[in-house]
């Protein structure tokens, strides 16, 4: 194997680079143990160690560039690198040992990362009112703040003077930095034997106050809903009302109007005539009175009765709706065209028409009594039975040209029960 001294003066220096780095490496790990203790004496074993290595650079590093006959590094090359070999791997180990460790244990270092990591700003002061410790959050806010003095605060009481324009008026706590930034800034007396330590905390709490803004927000929309939703049910009482005031009217105009037009016709003849069927449209509309009046009509056949004790022939053509909604408006409708045909009209025939269409219904009702003088105007019994077919989802119409003429559309069951719903 060659001597180091046979080497060309380019491999020479690369040899002494070599170990140059290696002791590079140590300086560095020496430094970097220091930097985490927060302590930069060397000790004793280090400043020898750092001698020797010196030394030892500063020989082979002229040796290098020494002319050849004059150097005096006669061993072989591989005796001077293997040193700088196991000098550089001996830093690595010692250098991840070091990191490890200070990643696992507890340091000044290590206490002042975690500071400027933690997200709330915390200071420190000692019993002057001097700033020892200052997280990097802590920073932030201070700077932001004191931008148009130019100078930071060096201790508490220029950190609270400093702050004294920002605070909420309505809270003792909370500070407005702009209108981007709210925080919350507490301070007191550390606990733990440290008489005379200060410590200062600044939360941020501008996301938790823009939420309580929302919720405020939606909690004033609530109560305008509310609001809206005890008018509606006032409404809707008032609404009930009216419908049992209008069904009430229906009644009377259907139940008793008919039955004493009926007698003041037969009071007005000349001959008494049947006194049995006086006296049943008698009890007829005197049962209303005194509640011995029987269930509301629930067939057409019972109208058509109604009707001839009344002396009106009720005629129907096609097929009533079976079980549904529009043959109960059918028959009530066929109940109030009768007592029109016998109070306006002098009739004696009312006919009732029903068709299919293709979405329901159609029905017809005429009489043959004598034709409106003018237009006509809905009493109690045709608007309580316009808001019962409109109820339903269907419509109604009245025509007096060239004779009386009630039109009604009515959907079919399954459409109305799906109105319903």
């Amino acid at each position: 194997m060659r001597a180091f001294s046979t080497l060309l003066p380019e491999q020479r220096l690369l040899i002494a680079g070599l170990f140059f780095a290696a002791v590079t490496g140590e300086l560095f790990l020496i430094m970097y143990r220091h930097y985490k203790a927060a302590s930069f004496r060397l000790t004793a074993g280090e400043i020898l160690e750092m001698l020797t290595l010196f030394l030892l650079l500063d020989y082979l590093t002229i040796q290098a560039g020494t002319a050849e006959g004059q150097i005096r590094i006669g061993f072989p090359w591989i005796l001077t690198v293997l040193p700088s070999l196991l000098l550089a791997f001996n830093t690595l180990v010692r250098f991840r040992r070091e990191w490890v460790s200070a990643n696992n244990s507890l340091s000044p270092m290590s206490v002042r990362q975690a500071l400027d990591d933690f997200g709330t700003g915390v200071c420190y002061t000692d019993s002057a009112g001097r700033i020892v410790l200052m997280n990097r959050a802590m920073r932030e806010m201070v700077s932001e703040v004191s931008e148009n003095s130019g100078e930071l605060p060096q201790t508490m009481d220029e950190i609270r003077k400093t702050l004294e324009g920002f605070r909420d008026p309505e809270t003792d706590d909370i500070y407005r930095m702009g209108e981007s930034r709210i925080c919350r800034i507490r301070s007191g007396e550390m606990d733990g034997g440290l008489t005379g330590f200060v410590r200062m905390t600044a939360q941020d709490v501008t996301e938790l106050y823009r939420a309580a803004d929302v919720l405020e927000e939606e909690n004033r929309k609530l109560e305008e809903t509310n609001a809206r939703m005890r008018t509606m049910f006032d409404r809707l009482s008032d609404r009930v009302r009216e419908q049992e005031a209008l069904e009430l009217k229906m009644k009377v105009h259907n139940e008793i109007g008919s039955s004493l037009i009926s007698i003041s016709e037969l009071m007005e003849k000349e001959s008494p005539g049947d006194l049995d069927a006086q006296m049943r449209v008698l009890r007829n509309a005197v049962s209303y009175f005194t509640g011995d009046r029987k269930e509301e009509p629930k067939s057409f056949d019972e109208i058509r009765l109604q009707a001839a004790e009344l002396g009106v022939t009720l005629r129907l053509e096609g097929s009533l709706p079976a079980n549904s909604p529009a043959a109960t408006l059918t028959i009530l409708a066929a109940r109030e065209c009768v007592t029109n045909c016998i109070r306006h009209a002098k009739g004696s025939e009312v006919r009732v028409k029903i068709s299919e269409t293709d979405h329901g219904y159609r029905i017809s009702i005429t009489n043959d009594g004598l034709p409106p003088a003018g237009r006509i105007r809905e009493g109690g019994g045709l608007s309580a039975l316009r808001r019962s077919v409109e109820d339903a989802g269907g419509s109604m119409r009245i025509l007096d040209d060239p004779g009386f003429e009630l039109l009604l559309e009515l959907p079919e069951a399954d459409a109305e029960q799906d109105a319903g719903h």
